[in-house]
């Protein structure tokens, strides 16, 4: 997350903040606190909506579309936040009177706050299926729009022409916009690009779909991705895909699924060659790094995604180190021909990791294969969290620096990530107070215990 955006948000937050200040001296402190926070709630959730129609300049802001859904997801539960903080402080200020509209209003604030509560919490629990996500995530903007009417229609200490009002109306016609332009009207109003399958190849669990541009090719660069939306009727929901293939003057692209989920798997089945496609633009900052030290490139899986698109790209004089790890040979995805680039380009040094093999990946293989140059190398990686999580501990340990670790965080539908959060706390833990593995283990199961019994102890008293 790069400091501009969020600094912008905090500040948007809290410009209408002096206005109720100056207020102070006119009405009890505690409902202009209440209804501060809703107007800041509905400046979040104007700003939520914004985020989620991908527009030009946001990537720049927020430090690409990774950090932008991260954000996205955590500004939204903070509005909700926010609301519920203005719901349970009394907003109601003696002596000022409503409009005909003005029961309205509150109706419609308490419908929006019910609702919104049930929609946070099918859009957190993953293990609701992808279809009511996707519809809760529509609904939100219905009750966005309720919650803007709410404060249109009730009583406030100051006018709807004041600089308050005015400023906290602007966000509401932002989101309103924002909501209609993500429910479908962008494709009146933006370009994508009409592309069209013209190959196929399948390895193991996974499948590489190579598509030519129909009319306007796709402007990319190595490592980006797209969201595409095939011309099929199980597969016409938009997912986002890397493109696993360099820029090249035919504007051929290429997307490299592996069956992970229901869309994954039909897409297994169902793809083939003739197919027509809509792609969006290219987004991601996941990019090569351009430097004059050696560069780590670590894959797990289908993560050797953007690493094909990186080896096509990558010149000659650029060393790097490529990990591929994966389970059997026979369903590594793009290996024969990132062997092929590694022979053409001898900078290109391919480590393969075959754990059917008994082989596995870990921060003293990777320096010893670079030696001299440890640790100033830069490390990308793409993969599962879990193996992100324990190499980049482990590659601290070794000395390197956590800025040269890059990655993609991409997770269009995520939870609240309490256990993400617990592992990153205990990670953060392990590095700033070393400890063995096993001396660590005593003290956690000594504070369990401790814990245990202090709750059978208030439960029997």
């Amino acid at each position: 997350m790069r400091l501009p955006g969020l600094l912008l948000v905090v500040i948007l937050l809290l410009v209408p903040s002096y206005e109720f200040y100056t207020l102070a001296g006119q009405y009890p402190i505690t409902p202009l606190i209440s209804q501060y926070f809703g107007v800041a709630a509905i400046v979040a959730m104007g700003f939520v909506q914004l985020m989620a129609t991908r527009l030009t300049g946001l990537e720049s802001l927020f430090g690409g579309m990774d950090r932008i859904y991260i954000f996205h997801k955590w500004l939204g539960i903070s509005a909700l936040v926010l609301v519920l903080l203005h719901d349970n402080i009394d907003p109601d200020i003696r002596g000022l009177k409503g409009g005909n509209l003005a029961d309205f209003g509150e109706s419609l604030g308490g419908f929006s706050l019910d609702a919104l509560q049930v929609l946070l919490l099918v859009t957190v629990l993953t293990a609701i299926p992808y279809n009511l996500w996707k519809l809760s995530h529509k609904l939100m903007g219905v009750m966005f729009i309720c919650g803007v009417l709410h404060f249109v229609f009730i009583p406030k200490p100051f006018e709807i022409t004041s600089f308050v009002g005015v400023y906290t109306m602007v966000f509401g016609v932002v989101g309103t916009l924002s909501y209609f332009y993500c429910l479908g009207f962008r494709i009146f109003m933006r370009k994508h690009h009409r592309y069209q399958v013209t190959k196929v190849e399948r390895r193991g669990s996974s499948v590489a779909v190579t598509l030519a541009p129909l009319d306007k090719k796709l402007k990319h660069y190595a490592g980006q991705f797209a969201f595409v939306k095939f011309n099929k009727p199980n597969l016409s929901e938009a997912h986002p895909f890397t493109i696993s293939k360099a820029p090249d003057s035919d504007g051929l692209v290429r997307f490299t699924v592996s069956a992970l989920g229901d869309y994954t798997k039909r897409f297994q089945s169902e793809i083939s060659v003739g197919t027509k496609a809509t792609l969006s633009n290219a987004y991601g900052n996941f990019l090569m790094k351009r430097t004059k030290q050696p560069q780590v490139w670590v894959a797990g899986g289908v993560g050797i995604t953007p690493f094909v698109a990186w080896a096509n790209a990558l010149g000659k004089e650029q060393e790097v180190h490529l990990f591929y790890c994966y389970r059997k040979e026979r369903d590594a995805i793009h290996l024969d021909e990132l062997k092929t680039i590694a022979l053409e380009k001898p900078n290109l040094k391919l480590h393969c990791i075959d754990s059917s093999q008994g082989m596995r990946i870990n921060a003293e293989l990777i320096r010893s294969k670079l030696p001299t140059s440890w640790p100033k190398v830069s490390v990308s990686f793409c993969g599962s969290k879990s193996m992100r999580r324990d190499l980049l501990l482990n590659l601290r340990k070794l000395g390197l620096n956590g800025r040269r670790f890059h990655y993609e965080e991409f997770e269009i539908r995520s939870g609240i990530g309490l256990t993400q959060l617990i592992s990153w706390g205990t990670m953060q833990f392990k590095m700033r107070f070393p400890l063995s593995e096993s001396r660590f283990r005593v003290l956690w199961d000594r504070a369990w215990e401790q814990t245990v019994k202090r709750v059978e102890s208030w439960l029997q008293s």
